[in-house]
């Protein structure tokens, strides 16, 4: 299971879901955490287009779908969009809001992803669900019966995998270069209630994945969990490696016919 590459006829669908509660707006290494979750995305966006480029030519690889909560739930791109019409649509703007719904953003990814497997292809790799959030969720519903219901989202190449990144400078890590750091296990005390809470409610790390990652320069050890901490720029761009879901042509895959 979680074989699958993405490619012209096998798209993979990322889904991007976003705190955007008041607290995204404190500072965080010189900026603010929304704008490092910006930064981010600029940077996934710009890797997903490359990896979909043949000839100069910009092929619909990927399917992307951006969704935004606090205290309600925003479709950002209006829907679930091929990676072409995201790079002409560019980055959203994001602001700070509110409180942190965080269960309600999950149940609108749930009824998304009901949706969109129903005209997934086969061949596509299983989807991904990468939330990012710096606090204490606000909902009245605790979060973990919708994200075990999304993990049980099953297609051919495996169940929907669902990735958390803890943005914010206060989790402490003791490794400061992100290729050398080796990946939260599960049980780890990763120092703050909340972030073990994420931990717990994260998939595990593919193999397939975790391969790609080792190819990227990066060491996560075996048997870790999708859970990664944005201690600083560089942690969350790691953490949105694993949205690019296979490896590009310069890394040893196999130039696909159809695409």
């Amino acid at each position: 299971m979680y074989q699958n590459q993405a490619t012209s006829n096998s798209q993979a669908l990322v889904v991007f879901l976003l705190d955007v509660s008041g607290s995204m707006g404190k500072p965080m290494g010189g900026n603010t955490r929304i704008q490092v979750v910006k930064d981010a995305l600029k940077m996934t966006v710009t890797e997903m287009v490359q990896r979909s480029l043949k000839n100069k030519e910009l092929r619909p690889r990927y399917k992307v779908a951006m969704i935004a909560y606090s205290d309600d739930v925003y479709d950002v791109l209006g829907g679930v969009k091929t990676i072409d019409l995201v790079a002409k649509m560019g980055i959203p703007k994001l602001e700070p809001l509110n409180r942190t719904d965080t269960t309600k953003g999950f149940y609108y990814v749930k009824k998304l992803l009901e949706q969109e497997v129903k005209n997934m292809s086969k061949e596509s790799p299983a989807p991904l669900v990468i939330h990012m959030t710096d606090g204490e969720f606000t909902s009245k519903e605790d979060p973990e019966l919708v994200v075990r219901a999304i993990q049980k989202i099953a297609v051919p190449d495996g169940n929907v995998l669902v990735e958390n990144l803890f943005v914010s400078d206060e989790l402490k890590v003791s490794i400061k270069n992100p290729t050398a750091w080796p990946g939260y296990l599960l049980g780890e005390d990763v120092g703050n209630p909340y972030c073990n809470r994420l931990l717990s409610l994260s998939s595990p790390l593919p193999e397939m994945y975790r391969t790609v990652m080792g190819e990227l320069g990066y060491t996560i050890q075996p048997n870790t969990l999708m859970m990664y901490p944005g201690i600083k720029p560089e942690f969350v761009q790691m953490a949105f490696v694993m949205s690019t879901v296979s490896r590009g042509p310069e890394s040893g895959e196999k130039k696909w016919e159809d695409d």
